[in-house]
């Protein structure tokens, strides 16, 4: 360093206890001259040129013409100041270099040198300004034999193995990078010189090994060089950005049967069944268009997969909107397709099944995966396009009087049971062709619908299930006692690893008893039937869903289980909290139905082959093995014209917390991993808060103990039947990650975690190298801007899941007909893999076509309410929920005021059933008098024909006065007396 003196010091910052020495002395005609505001670069040969300054003072007169160039004394065989440092006098530049000049080194190897202020005065450049440049040009410059470097990546990522390649590769003695510079004031502070390691290669290429972290070489741009055994570095840098720079590997599907590509028909594609991403790069770097990522699929002995190849399927950007200069994760979307058998053929006649390897390289990045080939004789079911939608489990819903495939759903008690069981053995005595009547069942998300509510129309509804389950093995391979349990997540979920807190079950084999699935004291999943349900799970009947299956062959085997999914009935079944000591009952206590316990309009339903010889293992998904088949969508109409309120839709959803907290670095914000205290919610009514005792009413179950970390990492680390290999494997937070497929781009998008802090949770993001996309609302909403697709650091750990509340405002040039779909994977941080997936479909239609069942929607929704106490989890997402919805019925042109709470979902209010009480709905048609024109009754009219009701109140003629006049509906509860006469008990109008 030279600083206003005439000899030159340097300092060792690798030492113990570093301090300032003198250099060895200056030479020639600068030697004994100081040089202040004097610049120095460093050359790509590892040497100091200092250029400009002043002999003491500002004056233009003492200027330092001379350039010098400072040899450290590196041996760079070894890389240590083991050789003696140097000065010497260069040429002499034109121009006083005084305060304010700059010099710069450029991709030739020749320094740019420019600027300076005459006298080192201030004020207009023009006048007070140097405005001639300078280029020095050092020794090497003009020598022909210079190396060339012919090819080099545009960026690297730390510790990343990158190629490159010259002609006079033989000659390459040094690899190495010069920071670029950033000089004020006379100073070059952004200057940095580092030496790669690097080997040989075959066809003029050199294998370098980038610089391990960001203390040695900061993120930024750098001058990558080669230099030959003479010193001489090539002609032309490159320029290459080092940074933060990675390849993620995310496995939606890691097994692959045999069985499932029989059944598919070749080619056999299994649809997003892997993601590729990039991460810190710009769109520029993975190519224009991007470079798709190499796969291979190999067999243990190093030899390829035959008939097996990944298909790309989109390329997908964080903000496409954004300038090619800032980074962000590309996402690259692959379905997988078997194009013939041989892939099974191949694998060894003793062995069920093979592991494989997945590779995956761009670039110097490469990661890997295992994945298995099964041929074991195994029931299974299909997926469809997309793992979460199911082809072999679908739903349906029925009325008393309806058929389907001949069977005719009764009224009374035990019908729907009834309905169910005789439906399935008409299913299993069809054949199984294009004709079968599951085929009638239909997979659209929108026909496909199930009912909340109890009633629709005013009649009766109820929800049913069916999955179809395939066998192919040889005719003397037959799977006995095969049983089907169905589950129901009570919301949107995207935590559906397979363990035994969330599929429990009690005993094995077909006798066996699915229970209450549990997340830190509370209701996860439910299971359902096809019998009635017992007080005591553990020993619940349901032998409609055990069968044999028996081998054929060649042929595939089909058999159909299903089950009544009676979540919309309001018989009190489970406590909110029940008893940490078991989930099998009985229960006892405040009891609430299904229906209640639900936290969602549209629910996911999971349904699992349970064969104790071919068994799920823990750590499985619906996306990963084929004994797990899911359907795990919700549906909500977008009005149009309408207005903001009802061109905006809304679910709930809950994901699983990480197994580790999100690490902020400190330059992003400190952010206290203590809890955060919420605003409590209004209070429940008081009638409602008085059946739950205060120990079952606080979140995380009983007396609010929360789960220990201990057993939330052995939760999570279950290890699934096929672990992704990571180059580097550690466990990292887990992350949504949300792909917006054909939403408009212009949508607003909110997503209400109430439970977590979203402040922390956006500078996560930020951390990472990428687009700003999520902003931190002071409500405690996170605000996404659409692109392909966004991912939501989640934190953790916790015991009890995260509820959210996913809120999309569509912009108002939508159109009635159009459909949009939105899908949301939980990304799991080790392995790196999806764990459950839901999709969110959004068709437009108009405000007639959906207030109807938006007030339906309202009304059962806030029935529900009613039983959520202040302090649960869900309080504060239900309660905005209900609110957003609210405002969907105003717009639509109801009057939410006037929806109750009803497990109908008729929105009128509700009297409470006794022996001898009934009601009546329909609109008034006449009004009676008497000769005297004293009021004395009216005229009802139903479904079901005129009834006639006598009253003289004149509070009841002005009522049904005006229920007559502007064609409201009426509900008359009445009762009959000792005389068996009508005494109405109460009145209501559904004025909407």
């Amino acid at each position: 360093m030279i600083c206003g003196d005439t000899n030159a010091r340097k300092i060792d910052l690798s030492q113990a206890s570093p301090t300032w020495q003198n250099t060895a002395a200056r030479t020639g005609a600068a030697a004994g001259k100081q040089r202040r505001f004097s610049c120095s670069v460093i050359l790509p040969t590892g040497e100091i040129f200092v250029s400009g300054g002043i002999n003491g003072g500002s004056s233009d007169s003492n200027a330092v013409k001379e350039g010098e160039i400072y040899n450290p004394g590196i041996d760079w065989a070894t890389g240590q100041f083991s050789t003696p440092d140097s000065w010497a006098t260069v040429d002499a530049a034109n121009a006083v270099r005084n305060y304010h000049s700059t010099a710069l080194l450029l991709p030739n190897g020749r320094v740019w040198v420019a600027g300076s202020s005459k006298n080192a005065n201030q004020g207009d450049p023009a006048t007070v300004g140097e405005l001639r440049i300078e280029v020095f040009k050092p020794g090497y410059d003009a020598d022909p034999n210079r190396p060339q470097l012919a090819n080099a990546p545009l960026s690297a990522g730390y510790g990343q193995v990158f190629e490159i390649s010259s002609p006079q590769v033989a000659q390459i003695r040094r690899v190495a990078i010069t920071r670029c510079g950033s000089v004020t004031h006379a100073f070059d502070g952004d200057q940095r010189y580092v030496g790669l390691s690097f080997s040989l290669l075959e066809g003029n290429r050199l294998r370098v090994i980038s610089p391990p972290n960001s203390r040695i070489a900061p993120p930024g741009y750098y001058l990558l060089w080669v230099i030959d055994a003479n010193g001489r570095p090539c002609q032309q840098a490159r320029f290459i950005r080092v940074c933060s720079q990675r390849l993620l590997l995310i496995t939606d599907r890691s097994t692959f049967s045999t069985h499932e590509v029989q059944a598919l028909g070749t080619p056999a594609t299994f649809t997003n069944a892997l993601y590729v991403i990039l991460e810190g790069f710009l769109p520029s770097e993975a190519g224009n268009p991007p470079v798709t990522p190499a796969i291979t699929f190999t067999r243990p002995d190093g030899s390829a997969v035959p008939g097996m190849t990944a298909q790309l399927n989109s390329v997908d950007y964080e903000d496409d909107t954004i300038p090619p200069d800032i980074a962000q994760r590309i996402t690259f979307v692959f379905n997988i397709r078997f194009t013939s058998q041989q892939a099974f053929n191949e694998i060894p006649a003793a062995d069920p099944a093979q592991n494989i390897t997945l590779t995956v390289r761009h670039g110097g990045n490469s990661e890997q995966a295992t994945l298995v080939l099964s041929k074991n004789p195994n029931p299974y079911m299909r997926d469809g396009q997309v793992h979460w939608l199911s082809t072999d489990l679908r739903v349906f819903t029925m009325r008393p009087g309806l058929t389907r495939a001949g069977i005719t759903h009764g009224s009374g008690d035990g019908a729907s049971i009834n309905f169910i069981q005789a439906l399935l053995g008409q299913f299993n005595s069809t054949p199984t062709d294009e004709d079968h009547p599951f085929f009638d069942v239909s997979q659209d998300p929108e026909e496909s619908q199930l009912e909340l509510a109890s009633q629709a129309g005013a009649q009766p509804i109820f929800n049913f299930a069916v999955a179809k389950v395939r066998y192919r093995a040889p005719a003397s391979i037959n799977a006995d006692d095969v049983k089907v349990f169905f589950r129901l997540f009570t919301t949107a979920a995207t935590g559906l690893v397979f363990n035994a807190a969330t599929y429990p079950r009690q005993g094995d084999g077909g006798g066996a008893a699915a229970l209450l699935g549990m997340a830190g004291g509370e209701i996860v999943s439910i299971p359902f039937f096809a019998e009635a349900r017992q007080a005591d799970m553990r020993t619940q009947p349901d032998a409609t869903n055990v069968k044999d299956l028996g081998g054929a062959g060649a042929v595939e085997v089909t058999t159909y289980f299903g089950c009544w999914l009676d979540f919309n009935q309001p018989t009190p079944r489970f406590p909110l909290n029940p008893p940490h000591n078991g989930s099998g009952g009985p229960f006892g206590g405040t009891l609430l139905s299904v229906q209640q316990l639900v936290r969602n309009h549209h629910c996911c339903l999971a349904a699992e082959i349970h064969y104790p010889l071919d068994p799920i293992p823990n750590g499985a998904t619906p996306g990963s093995h084929d004994n797990l088949s899911q359907r795990n969508l919700v549906v909500v109409d977008s009005d149009n014209p309408g207005t903001a309120a009802t061109h905006t839709v809304q679910s709930t959803f809950e994901i699983k917390p990480s197994v580790v907290p999100i690490v902020v670095p400190p330059a992003f914000g400190f952010f206290p991993d203590v809890p955060r205290p919420q605003q409590p919610p209004p209070a429940l009514p008081p009638g409602i808060a008085r059946e739950f005792p205060a120990a079952l009413i606080v979140e995380g179950g009983e007396r609010g103990q929360p789960q220990p970390p201990a057993a939330i990492v052995a939760d999570f680390e279950a290890q699934p039947a096929v672990a992704v290999v990571a180059t580097k494997p550690r466990i990292e937070h887990d992350e949504l990650m949300i792909r917006w497929h054909d939403l408009p781009r212009d949508s607003r998008v909110s997503v209400y975690v109430p439970d977590i802090n979203v402040k922390q949770v956006v500078a996560a993001a930020a951390s990472r190298n990428g687009p700003p996309v999520l902003t931190a609302r002071e409500d405690n909403s996170l605000i996404c801007k659409v692109g392909d697709v966004t991912y939501i650091p989640i934190p953790g750990p916790r015991a009890l899941n995260i509820p959210g509340l996913l809120s999309i405002e569509l912009p108002a040039t939508v159109v009635k007909g159009q459909k949009f779909t939105v899908t949301a994977h939980q990304m799991s941080g080790y392995p790196r893999r999806i764990i459950g997936s839901f999709q969110l479909t959004i068709p437009v239609h108009t405000a007639a076509e959906i207030l109807p069942a938006e007030i339906r929607r309202l009304s059962v929704l806030r029935h529900i309410g009613e039983s959520i106490p202040a302090t649960n989890r869900w309080r504060l997402v239900w309660d905005r929920y209900l609110g957003e919805i609210a405002d969907r019925v105003k717009g639509l042109g109801g009057n939410p005021d006037e929806v109750v709470p009803s497990p109908t979902g008729d929105g009128r209010p509700q009297a409470p059933e006794t022996p001898d009480r009934r009601a009546l709905t329909g609109k008034v048609i006449r009004l009676l008098y008497d000769c005297f024109g004293d009021f004395e009754g009216f005229v009802l009219e139903t479904c079901e024909g005129e009834h006639i009701f006598q009253a003289c109140e004149k509070g009841t003629e002005e009522v049904v006065c005006k229920a007559c006049r502007f064609g409201f509906s009426v509900t008359v509860w009445f009762t009959f007396t000792r005389e068996k006469k009508v005494r109405i008990q109460r009145l209501a109008l559904l004025c909407c």
